[in-house]
């Protein structure tokens, strides 16, 4: 992997649950870390759903594979206004030192 590619400021948020002032539980997006990345969009599609058309754009984003963050579909990347909803995200050739992350901007992810 080249440096040079990971050249965008990118936040891991992950959803916890946390207990409010009147004692509720409630899910909170929380900030994990700050990661260097490379953000590639793969195609521009559109997909129905509830019986609208909505453009999406799926997104290949790459980062150095970091064993203590252990990406998953339940957690969110975000970009200045732009939040990626992680659909997988991959150990590359499972070599511990690349991860390849699928995610679309489309929609909010609630962590479930």
């Amino acid at each position: 992997m080249r440096s040079a590619r990971l050249r965008h400021r990118i936040e891991l948020h992950r959803l916890n649950e946390v207990q409010s002032e009147s004692g509720e539980m409630t899910s909170q997006w929380v900030l994990v870390t700050k990661l260097w990345s490379g953000i590639e969009p793969v195609r521009g599609q559109e997909r129905l759903e509830g019986g609208q058309k909505r453009a999406g754009v799926d997104t290949l984003i790459v980062l150095r594979y970091r064993a203590d963050l252990a990406i998953t579909e339940r957690d969110r990347l975000v970009r200045g206004d732009t939040v990626y909803n992680i659909v997988s995200a991959i150990n590359v050739r499972s070599e511990n030192t690349t991860m390849e992350i699928m995610a679309t901007s489309n929609g909010v992810n609630d962590g479930r």
